[in-house]
């Protein structure tokens, strides 16, 4: 099974990135485009092919990718300097993806039973309006609990990064609506973005505090398919603390793809079942439906 959570600014941030021209960040010169780099279990990463930054809805998000396709991607929410702790329990998070892998997951810092297995620190020095810049520091451990995997991540900073205020523009038409337990909820926030093999759907309260995330695969035709969580096919729920995973019975069913003009619809309905210990009542997700761009 793949699970692969994204909250609206994270996946706006992967949409801003995308629309990036491919560009040196190696620079200190005044003027220079930022730089953003760490080591990996002690090898060297710099962020050479595209670093972006942003502080929009009362998160900072820093991403960077490297033309040797692994990205890194940090949100702390808060719009000020200061230190802020990567665990299980925390709103901030930091995740590193490697696309090269032959299925991609992340390795994150709220996987695992606590911070000894993943987490970290990040360190805002400085948030410069006047030029929209930002610099820090950051230190973390992240955990991939699909195959038990770990990565260290030392050294890791960014000095004069330009940052945006605003989300990157998304695709004319973005919807996404469903009834949860038979009440109506229309996502105010919807994005896309390819992520290795894979296509995301995210629909999200600007906040974060509730939103519907749908995962398949980025050649899906139409068609009817199972939404189970045990396959290809991922649907996840989550409101406030709580996160809901499909479970048996579900169905997704693309109307429409064009990869031509990178447009999808489709309908959806499944049960989400609360994976918290101990589990809560189900919720019967209907009538779901979206439309994006990405």
């Amino acid at each position: 099974m793949r699970l692969f959570r994204l909250s609206l600014p994270v996946l706006m941030m992967f949409g801003l990135a995308s629309c990036l021209k491919e560009k040196s960040i190696d620079s200190t010169e005044d003027g220079g485009v930022g730089i953003l780099r760490m080591k990996i279990d002690g090898k060297q990463w710099t962020a050479n092919k595209t670093a972006v930054a942003s502080i929009m809805n009362g998160y900072v998000t820093i991403m960077g990718s490297s033309q040797d396709n692994i990205d890194l991607m940090i949100q702390v929410q808060t719009g000020s300097a200061g230190t802020y702790q990567l665990d299980q329990a925390s709103a901030h998070i930091a995740f590193v993806l490697d696309n090269n892998e032959a299925t991609p997951l992340p390795y994150t810092t709220n996987q695992g039973a606590n911070s000894s297995v993943a987490g970290g620190v990040v360190n805002i020095t400085k948030i410069d309006a006047a030029t929209k810049r930002i610099s820090g520091s950051f230190t973390f451990k992240a955990y991939r609990s699909s195959d038990d995997k770990t990565l260290s991540i030392t050294e890791g900073f960014f000095d004069n990064l330009p940052f945006t205020d605003g989300p990157p523009p998304t695709g004319t038409g973005n919807a996404l609506s469903l009834k949860a337990d038979g009440t109506d909820w229309t996502a105010p926030g919807v994005a896309a973005t390819i992520s290795g093999d894979d296509l995301l759907v995210v629909g999200s309260e600007l906040n974060g505090n509730k939103q519907l995330s749908l995962t398949i695969p980025k050649d899906i035709t139409p068609n009817t398919y199972v939404l189970d969580n045990t396959s290809f096919y991922v649907a996840v729920y989550q409101v406030g603390g709580k996160i809901y995973e499909a479970g048996t019975g579900g169905t997704l069913v693309i109307t429409e793809h064009n990869t031509a003009t990178r447009t999808i619809k489709g309908t959806f309905q499944f049960t989400a079942e609360d994976k918290g210990s101990p589990p809560g009542p189900n919720i019967a997700i209907t009538s779901g439906s979206f439309s994006a761009t990405y």
